[in-house]
């Protein structure tokens, strides 16, 4: 009898232990999925990922439901190779997955670097700083819109930005009212885009102000045509990963300064530029690295939306 109570007692608590790891909130599931509901877009806070089997345990659970969000609270120690298997295998699925980044973690540029790494991540999701940064999302309404509304709805009105780039942006002039996120960052890499090079940077820098200068335009126009945040990110050049100034070079990077800051004063919506390493001034923002949209705690886009 004795040990049929210790049978009863270990069922019972291994119940207890998988409910709180796959985050099922308030108790019991109800047939008719209104713990789901309550709780949010994956039945509660989040499904924690320390190994991949842990995910995959609630697949089932969330189909059943029709919860096509899935957000991913990883650890330091979780490796790279688990969570593209994990991500891809959730893709195939046809689930939506952010990443969500825990307090132990600080090397905020190194994982939005880690995280690009990951094939099919939508996202990652800056839990404490109360706001989603997302890339990587098909600029097609409405899979762009469905995703974006998926995670307002999971974080309770949070600010979503989407982050494109020179390509995204040109079908975004398009698209944007469709897939209405809260603001939308315009990331700019002059090198990934084929503009410049490390062998012809100098000979090609006056061709690249005018491509900047006209993505610069664009994002205006977008911004107040729409009335939507804009905030543009030019990743630093190949010498130095910055904008270093030799005098040669000066005043070609002082009319681009002069240049945007025109454009800040006369576009309301267009919040700011962030340019590489080179620290902005008044009206710019103060940027001190090239990925500072993601890894200034959210503060430069909570700043955009009021």
């Amino acid at each position: 009898m004795k040990r049929f109570i210790y049978i009863i007692f270990f069922f019972l608590f291994a119940i207890v232990s998988t409910s709180q790891t796959l985050g099922i909130a308030d108790g019991a599931m109800t047939t008719d999925g209104e713990a789901v509901k309550r709780s949010g877009m994956t039945f509660s806070k989040e499904i924690l990922a320390q190994t991949a089997d842990t995910i995959v345990m609630g697949l089932d659970t969330l189909e059943k439901y029709n919860q096509r969000l899935v957000r991913i609270k990883i650890d330091d120690n979780m490796p790279l190779s688990e969570l593209d298997t994990l991500v891809s295998l959730l893709n195939k699925r046809q689930f939506t997955v952010i990443m969500a980044l825990q307090d132990t973690i600080d090397a905020l540029v190194q994982l939005k670097q880690f995280a690009d790494r990951v094939n099919g991540l939508s996202g990652v999701d800056y839990k404490d700083a109360g706001c989603v940064a997302m890339w990587q999302i098909p600029l097609k309404a409405p899979s762009a819109a469905e995703t974006v509304n998926q995670v307002k709805h999971f974080r309770n009105e949070p600010l979503v930005a989407l982050v494109v780039d020179v390509k995204g942006m040109e079908k975004l002039e398009w698209e944007v009212m469709k897939i209405n996120p809260d603001a939308v960052v315009l990331d700019i890499d002059p090198l990934k885009e084929g503009w410049i090079t490390f062998e012809n940077e100098r000979k090609a820098l006056p061709s690249v102000f005018l491509k900047l200068t006209a993505m610069i335009d664009n994002a205006s126009r977008v911004a107040a045509d729409n009335g939507i945040p804009v905030l543009i990110n030019i990743e630093g050049f190949p010498r130095d990963n910055g904008f270093r100034k030799p005098d040669s070079d000066y005043n070609s990077r002082l009319g681009l300064w002069n240049y945007i800051k025109s454009k800040l004063d006369e576009v309301p919506q267009l919040w700011g530029v962030t340019i590489g390493q080179w620290m902005g001034k008044g009206n710019f923002t103060e940027a001190t690295t090239s990925n500072a949209i993601y890894a200034s705690d959210c503060s430069l886009l909570e700043q955009m939306a009021q």
